[in-house]
């Protein structure tokens, strides 16, 4: 799991980096304000949509399967105590 964590820092890290960069490059760029601010907004737009991408993939690859261990593992435990219940009522 904390290989994970820092493979997930690692890549914040550098798309952070990225989007700062670009940014700063916009915003140093011989190009009106207006045409900035669209670029700008495209790009974050176009993060955004990135996030969500790893964001779903994370989730599909490593907390649904847990989600189901444990709930299997619940299942598992209480069984037992579920068939017993009708017994016990007779």
């Amino acid at each position: 799991m904390s290989r994970d964590n820092s493979a997930i820092s690692l890549l914040t890290g550098i798309v952070l980096g990225g989007l700062i960069g670009a940014g700063i490059g916009m915003v140093m760029a011989p190009q009106s304000g207006e045409e900035t601010r669209k670029q700008l907004k495209d790009k974050g737009d176009d993060a955004l949509k990135q996030a969500k991408v790893n964001i779903d993939k994370f989730k599909k690859e490593n907390v649904d399967p847990l989600i189901n261990k444990v709930q299997d593992a619940v299942t598992n435990k209480t069984a037992p105590t579920t068939a017993a219940k009708p017994k016990a009522k007779k």
